[in-house]
């Protein structure tokens, strides 16, 4: 094998084991960080997010309502009335799993 069929051989075996997951590597799961949901009552809401996917009420820094669940927060702004049902924003939904939803 010639000089340029070693460096191919030898390129092509960096990047088949880069490719590859590290043996013993746990992958993480995907989660938020924290949502901010403007809500007219916000009470009714964590209470909502409570009973439905057992987020725990917090006071989040200690200043504002909001609610806990698995790694994030659920946020709340308290607005005088609710937003528009039209599909005016790429932002209208947030999903995860749950366990028996």
């Amino acid at each position: 094998m010639n000089r340029w069929g070693r460096q191919m051989l030898m390129v092509g075996t960096v990047l088949t084991l880069a490719a590859r997951p590290l043996v013993g590597q746990e992958v993480q799961p995907a989660h938020f960080h924290h949502v901010l949901i403007n809500s007219v009552d916000p009470a009714a809401s964590i209470q909502f997010y409570g009973r439905v996917f057992g987020a725990t009420p917090i006071k989040f820094r200690g200043v504002s309502d909001a609610a806990f669940t698995e790694k994030s927060f659920i946020l709340f702004n308290k607005v005088d009335q609710p937003a528009e049902s039209k599909l005016n924003t790429g932002i209208w939904h947030i999903g995860w799993g749950g366990v028996d939803v």
